[in-house]
C-alpha cells in the first residue's frame, strides 16, 4: 500500500519550491475547532459566545484527509467536552498513528481515562495556564481550581513516563494586564513540571482593562520591553523553550519564524496549513487574519484551492503580503 502521507509531504514541498498557487497536494496539517462548549468562563475568552459544534460533513471531510496529513489540532471551547472526541481519537490510534496530534485544553477534565486513551499515539498537550498564582488563575479562569491543575499535571507526568509515544507538554500563556509581572513565574512552573514549551501570547479583542497591547501603559510596556531577553536567557538556563508571540515595534507577522519558512519564502503556512475557526470561517493559520472560505457553504479541499488560498500564496510568492500578514489583524475578531 503506498505511504499517501510521504507521497503528500513530498509533492507538497515540490509545489512551494515551485511557489504554485494551485495545489495538487492535500493540507499537511489540520486546526479543527470541534466545539464553543467549554467547563470554564475565562474573562479574555470569545470563542466560548460563539455557540458552535463541527458538523458531521466536515468532520468526515477531515477524517477522508488522515491518510494524507502529518498532523491536527484540536480546539475548542475545551476539545474534551466534544461528544465525539474520544471515537475520534480512537480512529487515529488505531488506523492513522502516523498523525501527531495537538489537544490545546485547561487540563482540567483530565483523569485517568483520558490518559489512558492519550498515551496511545504521539501528542502535544498545549496547556492554558496564565497565572501560577492560584487566586489569580483563578480570576482569569473564571471556574478552574489550581488545586485540580496540579493534581492533573501530577497524573499527566506519571502517564507520560511509561508512556510508548512521545507526550508534549506546552504551555499557552495570554497575556494581559492582570498578570504581565507573572510571565518568569510561568516559566519556573513549567520546568518543575515537565513543560518543554511556553508560548506567550497576547490577549485578543476590545477587553480595555485587560488589553495592554491595544490599550497600553507605561508600566507594562516597560517591563515586556524589559523581560524579553531575560525571559529567553531565564528559559534556556532551564531547558525551556519560549515563542514570544507578544508584539513589538516592526512585528509584520506573530508566527514562530523559526518554523514553516521556505526557500525566497517569508512564509509557506497557506501551503501546508488550514484552521477551521469557530462558526466554521477558515484561515489558513493562526497567524493568517483573512477567511479564506467558510465550512458551513464549502468543502475542506474547496477551500484549499479556492481563490482566497490562490492569492494568499500569489502575495507570499511575490513578497508583496503585508496588507494580508499583520500583527494589527486579528483572527479572533472574525469568530
Amino acid at each position: 500500500m503506498p505511504d499517501l502521507r510521504e507521497n503528500n509531504l513530498r509533492l507538497n514541498r515540490r509545489e512551494i519550491k515551485q511557489k504554485k498557487t494551485v495545489l495538487e497536494s492535500k493540507p499537511v496539517t489540520l486546526d479543527v475547532t470541534l466545539t464553543s462548549e467549554c467547563n470554564l468562563r475565562c474573562r479574555m475568552c470569545c470563542v466560548r459566545k460563539k455557540s458552535w459544534e463541527v458538523s458531521r460533513k466536515t468532520l468526515d471531510e477531515v477524517r477522508e484527509l488522515f491518510p494524507y496529513i502529518s498532523c491536527t489540532t484540536w480546539q475548542g471551547g475545551e476539545a474534551f467536552l466534544y461528544p465525539g472526541f474520544r471515537r475520534l481519537l480512537d480512529e487515529i490510534h488505531e488506523n492513522h498513528n502516523h498523525i501527531v496530534q495537538t489537544i490545546y485544553t485547561n487540563a482540567l477534565l483530565i483523569d485517568r481515562n483520558w490518559m489512558e486513551e492519550i498515551i496511545k499515539g504521539p501528542k502535544t498537550l498545549f496547556l492554558s495556564i496564565d497565572s501560577v498564582v492560584p487566586d489569580l488563575y483563578e480570576r482569569i479562569r473564571v471556574g478552574a481550581s489550581f488545586k485540580t491543575l496540579l493534581e492533573n499535571l501530577d497524573l499527566i507526568n506519571k502517564y507520560r513516563s511509561g508512556a510508548h509515544h512521545e507526550i508534549k507538554l506546552y504551555i499557552n500563556s495570554v497575556i494581559m494586564r492582570s498578570n504581565f509581572r507573572e510571565m518568569p513565574g510561568i516559566i519556573d512552573f513549567a520546568a518543575e513540571h515537565g513543560v518543554s514549551k511556553v508560548e506567550f501570547s497576547p490577549v485578543e479583542g476590545d477587553l480595555k482593562e485587560e488589553n495592554i497591547f491595544r490599550y497600553p501603559d507605561r508600566e507594562s510596556s516597560d517591563f515586556i520591553a524589559r523581560m524579553r531577553p531575560e525571559l529567553e536567557a531565564m528559559a534556556a538556563e532551564k531547558g525551556v523553550e519560549v515563542f514570544n508571540r507578544l508584539p513589538y515595534e516592526g512585528m509584520l507577522c506573530d508566527k514562530d519564524l523559526r518554523e514553516n519558512t521556505g526557500e525566497g519564502l517569508f512564509c509557506t503556512l497557506p501551503w501546508t496549513f488550514l484552521f477551521i475557526l469557530a462558526g466554521g470561517l477558515v484561515i489558513p493559520h493562526g497567524s493568517c487574519k483573512k477567511p479564506v472560505g467558510d465550512v458551513n457553504r464549502q468543502g475542506i479541499l474547496e477551500i484549499w484551492n479556492g481563490a482566497p488560498m490562490q492569492e494568499y500564496r500569489r502575495r507570499l510568492a511575490e513578497g508583496n503580503f503585508r496588507d494580508w500578514c499583520g500583527e494589527n489583524l486579528n483572527w479572533m475578531d472574525i469568530i
